[in-house]
């Protein structure tokens, strides 16, 4: 499985589809891959455009972003499936992705724990303004 993503000057862009278990939730949204990232997280701007709702996240202390700005507590959103076309579909079942109590000045990130969860590898060559993810066959 290949999925070609759009190789931008900010890094590896990907769009997938994002709805949740309950199927209350859902749209398409530019994800930017941040390897330096631990966790995936929604700006608050497309959770909302998704038609998220206050009462479907819950907070938690456990996370923050850490940014120029300073640290930015984080809500908690969970039972997120991530929806990929490429050369088939896929969907990436997220146990949790974090939701930022305030605006960012950055997309919406897909981070390491989403690398993890789904056993993909990042191809990214920006000088040939290329990206892929790749499923990694044993």
């Amino acid at each position: 499985m290949r999925i070609v993503g759009d190789a931008r000057d900010e890094g590896p862009f990907f769009t997938c589809g994002v709805r949740t278990l309950a199927g209350s939730f859902g749209g398409v949204v530019d994800f930017l891959i941040d390897t330096g990232a631990s966790y995936t997280l929604l700006r608050l701007v497309d959770f909302r455009r998704l038609g998220g709702h206050l009462s479907d996240i819950r907070p938690t202390r456990a996370v923050k972003l850490t940014s120029l700005s300073g640290d930015i507590p984080c809500h908690l959103f969970g039972g997120v499936l991530l929806d990929f076309s490429g050369d088939g579909e896929a969907t990436v079942e997220m146990d949790h992705v974090f939701v930022p109590t305030r605006e960012l000045w950055a997309p919406s990130l897909l981070g390491r724990d989403f690398l993890r969860a789904s056993g993909w590898q990042l191809c990214y060559q920006p000088s040939a303004a290329k990206c892929e993810l790749i499923a990694v066959t044993q």
